[in-house]
Formats: structure tokens, C-alpha cells, sequence
């Protein structure tokens, strides 16, 4: 009796587990991660908000469409159409098309932003999460690198610039983007999606790259005061 109890208890478990994994996979989906970004520069800047109130609505309903829904419209097209498997892109091959797609995805919302002049920080992020699915795009033709890793690499970047440059007390949010970046390391893992060495690729690399295109802005925007 003992015995089935403990087989079970262990099937449970695991299911349980798993279910977990794929959850955090989901909600944490670099998608989601890049709204979070944006919405991470409304609340640290609301002076921008006030300022540029119209064009700020305007942009909202731009990044909702251009980095929202018509990649998860695009992915569930090529899903329905058979040119993926799953949408979990398990096949770094199948991941080719939808990089592409979302990349014009990506450089369109960029350049919106810049033709609605809106300030510089969130072009900023815009190029950021550009930079960061090309680098993935990129390495992907050698390597499967983490998307998943990549965005949050590159959105604590992004917050860690602002918290050095604009001296802003970001310790909250850094905390809660390294539990977030914690538990997408363990779901990645545990789904066995990726080795651990594309999990770290992804994130050193969308860190590095929000670092260096946030201090760039940051000199760019002190050099014209």
C-alpha cells in the first residue's frame, strides 16, 4: 500500500511540476515580457506620460498591436497552417520564419516610435527588444539561444541603466526581475527546452545588450542638454 502511495504521490508531483513549468513558460513568454517593459516606463516616468499624453495613447494601441497581437496572430497562422509543429518552436529550424516575422513586427513598432518623436528612453527599450530578437535570430542558425532569457536579460539591463543614470530606486523591480529571471531558468530547464549554456547565452546577451544600448541613450541624451 505504501508502495502505490508513494508511486502516486510521485506522478502527482511531477504533473504538477510540469504544469508549473509550462505556466511560467507562458506567462513569462518574451512577448509578455516586453509589454511588461513598456509598462515598467509608464509607471518609473509619468512626467512622459503627462507630457506626451497623445501620443503616448497612440503608441499604446501601436505596441499592443505590433508586439502583441500580430506576432501571437502570425504564430497561430503559421501553427494553423502547418509551417510549425507546436507553438513552443522546439525545432530551432521552425524558428527561423516567426524571428523574421517578428522582426518586421519589432522594427515597425521602432519606427513608429521614432515618427512620433517620442523621448529617447523608450525608443530606448523599443531598439533594445529589436537588438535582442535579431541577436537571438542570429545565433539561432548555430544555436537554439533562450528568447525567454534574452528578454528578461535585456529588459533588467534596460531598468538597471535607468537605475544608474536617472538615480531612481529600482531595488524592487531588480529584485522581482531576478526571481522572474530564477524561475525561467528552472521551467526551461525542467521542460528540458533548452541546455544550460543556451539559457545563459540568451541571458548574457539581451544583458549586455540592454546595457549598452541604455548608456548609449544616456550620453546621447546628456550630450544634447
Amino acid at each position: 500500500m505504501c508502495f502505490f502511495w508513494n508511486e502516486f504521490s510521485y506522478y502527482i508531483c511531477t504533473y504538477m511540476a510540469k504544469a508549473l513549468a509550462w505556466i511560467i513558460s507562458i506567462l513569462l513568454n518574451p512577448i509578455f515580457l516586453n509589454l511588461l517593459g513598456y509598462c515598467y516606463f509608464v509607471y518609473q516616468f509619468p512626467v512622459y506620460v503627462e507630457a506626451y499624453h497623445e501620443q503616448i495613447y497612440r503608441l499604446g494601441f501601436g505596441i499592443l498591436i505590433y508586439t502583441f497581437f500580430l506576432p501571437l496572430s502570425l504564430l497561430t497562422i503559421l501553427k494553423l497552417t502547418g509551417r510549425i509543429q507546436s507553438f513552443a518552436l522546439d525545432d530551432k529550424n521552425e524558428r527561423i520564419l516567426p524571428y523574421i516575422l517578428f522582426l518586421m513586427c519589432y522594427a515597425y513598432n521602432f519606427y513608429d516610435l521614432y515618427r512620433l518623436e517620442i523621448p529617447g528612453l523608450l525608443n530606448t527599450y523599443a531598439i533594445t527588444t529589436l537588438l535582442t530578437l535579431l541577436y537571438c535570430f542570429i545565433l539561432n542558425f548555430h544555436e537554439k539561444v533562450s528568447a525567454h532569457t534574452s528578454a528578461i536579460g535585456g529588459l533588467m539591463g534596460f531598468v538597471f541603466v535607468n537605475a544608474v543614470c536617472f538615480k531612481t530606486d529600482n531595488r524592487p523591480i531588480i529584485i522581482i526581475l531576478l526571481i522572474l529571471c530564477g524561475l525561467i531558468f528552472w521551467a526551461r530547464m525542467y521542460l528540458k527546452a533548452h541546455k544550460a549554456r543556451e539559457l545563459f547565452m540568451g541571458l548574457i546577451g539581451g544583458l549586455v545588450i540592454g546595457l549598452l544600448v541604455g548608456f548609449w541613450e544616456t550620453i546621447s541624451l546628456w550630450s544634447r542638454q
